[in-house]
């Protein structure tokens, strides 16, 4: 099942995240996604996706370009006690988020979107 939430830009880079939505304490990985979002996930759920990529074949070249933009700009990130997510500078640039971002539940892992994308 899909949900969309907007999700509001509060401070320098943090978004907040309902309660609902993912518990404080989680391990979570953030990252880029080619269709200019930054996705979301659970550590336990990203390691098996990462691992995944890291076999494939870098001679294709678009297999590498895919390595590099997904493994390249995976960060550490964590909820704060007041649910508020640091995207940083760069990975919001990215996803030319500014003030807002759509939140979509996609199963496995969380979209952020521009809301102007």
């Amino acid at each position: 099942m899909t949900s969309t939430y907007s999700v509001v830009e509060i401070d320098c880079y943090q978004l907040i995240i309902p309660e609902d939505l993912m518990p404080v304490g989680v391990d979570l990985v953030l990252t880029v996604d080619p269709a200019r979002c930054l996705l979301l996930f659970q550590r336990d759920v990203w390691e098996p996706i990462r691992d995944k990529l890291m076999r494939l074949n870098d001679h294709d070249a678009s297999v590498g370009a895919l390595k590099r933009l997904l493994i390249g700009n995976s960060r550490d990130v964590s909820l704060n006690t007041t649910h508020r997510l640091e995207l940083g500078p760069e990975l919001a640039e990215f996803a030319g988020m500014d003030k807002t971002a759509y939140w979509i539940q996609t199963g496995h892992h969380v979209e952020l979107w521009n809301p102007e994308a």
